[in-house]
C-alpha cells in the first residue's frame, strides 16, 4: 500500500477496479493451476480455497485503515472477489484441458507400444 497522496487519483474512472479484477482474476487462475498440478480438485478445496483468498481480499481492503491517506472500499473488495472467481473459472478451463490433452497422449503412447 501507498500513501493516498503519493499516488493521487486514478487518470481514468474506475481504473483501480480493473486493477483489483485483473489482480485477483491472476491470483485465482495461478492459485486453481498451481493445486490441481497436484492433484484433482474437489468442490471442498474450491470452496475453502476461494474463501481463504476471499479474506485475504477483504483483510487487504481493512489494512488501508492503517495508512495515512487510505480507506479501505467495499467496491474495490468485490471487484477482488469477481476477479477471483473468474480467474478460478479460468484456472479451471485450463486444467481441464491440460488434463484431457495429457490424458490423450498417454493414450496414443499406450495404443503405439501394443
Amino acid at each position: 500500500h501507498l500513501p493516498g497522496h503519493a499516488i493521487g487519483p486514478p487518470p481514468i474512472v474506475n481504473l483501480d477496479k480493473l486493477l483489483h479484477f485483473l489482480s485477483y482474476c491472476g491470483l485465482g487462475g495461478l492459485a486453481i493451476l498451481t493445486i490441481s498440478a497436484w492433484r484433482p480438485l474437489s468442490t471442498r478445496t474450491y470452496v475453502r480455497l476461494w474463501l481463504f483468498l476471499a479474506s485475504l481480499a477483504a483483510l487487504d481492503e481493512l489494512s488501508q485503515f492503517l495508512i495515512p491517506g487510505r480507506q479501505p472500499s467495499i467496491g474495490d473488495w468485490f471487484a477482488d472477489v469477481i476477479g477471483l472467481t473468474a480467474g478460478f473459472a479460468m484456472g479451471t478451463a485450463v486444467s481441464r484441458c491440460w488434463r484431457n490433452h495429457t490424458g490423450r497422449r498417454r493414450l496414443l503412447r499406450a495404443s503405439e507400444a501394443a
